[in-house]
């Protein structure tokens, strides 16, 4: 995934600019070098330029590390950008059910606020840096082939071995990444429902069982971190450890080697500082590459998403003609919902549905959107691209201006939608975040006036909740006159709109009952207990 941030002239030149920072390696290496040799020799004029010399490549490579910095860091800003914006593209663009989309939510969620900051401390900001200690490593040791080959293959060959600890860390890390971030979630989903909870946690006096729950779920997920960053911390030491030895004995082998006469002293302390940035570049980049294994099933999920084709569909959409459900059954959860649905509608269609709470009308109105799958029988919709808007009983309210809250947009909201809506300027022109500076029946207005102006092919359920009566029944009247298709499910009946409806479903024992006439509506046992309500 990372390599999909930029384009290939960026990572060109970032590399030509670590190739020059990894100079740092040698320098040092190479004034001992010569110090130790022009000390045989009595001539400050070489000296001099050894000094100019070294300095000039050290203002090469500190110019070059600052510009290093400031390119990684911009990587890191766009890596960033380009992985929410497909992780946020995929979740609004893919095909998903309304009643599937829970779960989803819910890691999508977790994702942003947990995985993604362990992503970016992680793999994203140290990605760069696992080649900079590369690019060291093998400058250094270049370098300290050419001084001496022998001494740079020896200390070469140490600086390998720390290689082999990562390869037996690497399952462990995965699994226990993969269990923090399993309990991660849990402790999400547990700290979502408390906070929405807290009401009913405090009407039932229950604060003490949820404080004992929610810390359970706190102590799993930290215990689970904390077992993450030992097993890290092991696995550093054991590296750190073994580094020690291969720092020490070719650093003895190069010794003999100067007492045998077969290497000059000069070059065992150049091979020496040199090897400096072999073993510990190396050490450094091994540690990184363990810090890659400990998020790998984060990385894996975010490449999944990143390869699918997730570019939103240009069809056109053609306003609903004919929707029909045959002999349908539907279940959630294993329980049987509604059975044996017969139902056809056309675009004309204005549709009232009724039945207490709980008796599936919701459930209707997500079977006639196409939402929810029916578990055996024939559902059609003609054509196959129609478009059918659907308001859910929960508003939604963006933290943004009043005219972005109904028309997605800072166009002006219409003089009728205002009108109706009562949209006036009590309303503020900024709504604060989950609409704290709106009352329950602003909210519901600004919802109402949003997906009329989206569609005329509309589902509304229980639109009217939070209203007015008269509110209710303005609206109401409104959108039956300026709407092609029609459906509402709703508790609230107002007796001067009923005849303006084309059908009347009542959903009851699991069944739905269409009516085409008022009269035969009004004989049902639903509108003869609810006559009061109207």
């Amino acid at each position: 995934m990372i390599y999909k941030v930029w384009n290939v002239s960026k990572y060109l030149l970032i590399f030509f600019i670590m190739i020059l920072a990894s100079l740092d390696g040698v320098l040092i290496s190479s004034l001992f070098k010569n110090l130790i040799d022009l000390t045989s020799q009595d001539n400050s004029q070489d000296f001099m330029k050894l000094i100019i010399s070294i300095l000039l490549i050290y203002a090469i490579v500190l110019l070059s590390n600052y510009i290093y910095n400031r390119m990684k860091y911009q990587f890191v800003f766009d890596a960033n950008l380009y992985i929410k914006q497909k992780i946020m593209q995929n979740f609004l663009l893919q095909d998903s059910r309304s009643y599937s989309e829970a779960e989803v939510k819910k890691e999508t969620i977790s994702f942003f606020m947990n995985d993604l900051k362990l992503l970016e401390t992680n793999y994203i900001i140290p990605f760069f840096d696992m080649y900079l200690y590369i690019f060291y490593a093998f400058t250094a040791f270049v370098y300290s082939f050419f001084i001496d080959s022998a001494l740079a293959f020896i200390f070469l060959a140490f600086s390998l071995i720390p290689s082999i600890v990562p390869v037996l860390f690497k399952k462990v890390l995965a699994d226990r990444t993969k269990n923090w971030s399993n309990l991660n979630q849990d402790y999400t989903e547990t700290l979502n429902e408390t906070i929405e909870s807290s009401e009913e946690i405090k009407e039932f006096h229950t604060e003490t069982i949820f404080i004992k729950r929610f810390f359970s779920r706190v102590l799993e997920t930290e215990k689970s971190f904390l077992m993450l960053n030992n097993m890290q911390s092991l696995s550093i030491l054991v590296i750190g450890c073994i580094s020690i030895l291969c720092y020490i004995f070719p650093l003895a082998i190069g010794g003999y080697f100067v007492m045998s006469q077969q290497t000059s002293l000069s070059n065992l302390i150049a091979v020496f500082f040199a090897s400096n940035r072999i073993i510990t570049p190396v050490k450094l980049a091994i540690n990184i590459y363990n810090q890659f294994n400990s998020v790998k099933t984060i990385r894996e999920k975010v490449e999944e998403v990143l390869q699918k084709d997730i570019t939103k569909s240009q069809k056109k959409y053609l306003p609903v003609e004919k929707i029909s459900i045959k002999s349908g059954n539907v279940s959630l959860g294993g329980n049987l919902i509604l059975k044996n649905i017969q139902l056809d509608l056309t675009n004309k269609d204005k549709v009232l549905v009724v039945g207490e709470s709980g008796a599936g009308k919701s459930i209707l109105l997500n079977l006639v959107k196409g939402n929810i799958l029916l578990d055996e029988g024939d559902y059609i919709i003609e054509p196959k691209n129609s478009i059918l808007n659907i308001a859910y009983q929960k508003d939604f309210i963006f933290k943004d201006s009043l005219s972005f809250n109904i028309l997605f947009s800072n166009e002006l909201v219409s003089e009728d939608l205002n009108n109706i809506f009562e949209i006036d300027n009590k309303f503020p022109k900024m709504i604060d975040y989950q609409g704290k500076n709106l009352s329950g029946g602003q909210i519901k207005r600004i919802n109402l006036a949003r997906i009329l102006s989206h569609g005329s092919s509309l589902l509304l359920d229980e639109p009217f909740q939070g209203l007015s009566t008269k509110q209710s029944s303005s609206i109401e009247k409104y959108l039956l006159k300026h709407t092609d298709f029609l459906m509402i499910s709703s508790h609230v009946l107002h007796e001067e709109n009923l005849s303006k409806y084309s059908k009347y479903i009542v959903v009851e024992n699991k069944t739905i009952t269409v009516y085409k006439e008022l009269s035969e509506f009004k004989k049902t046992n639903y509108y003869q207990q609810n006559i009061h309500r109207i």
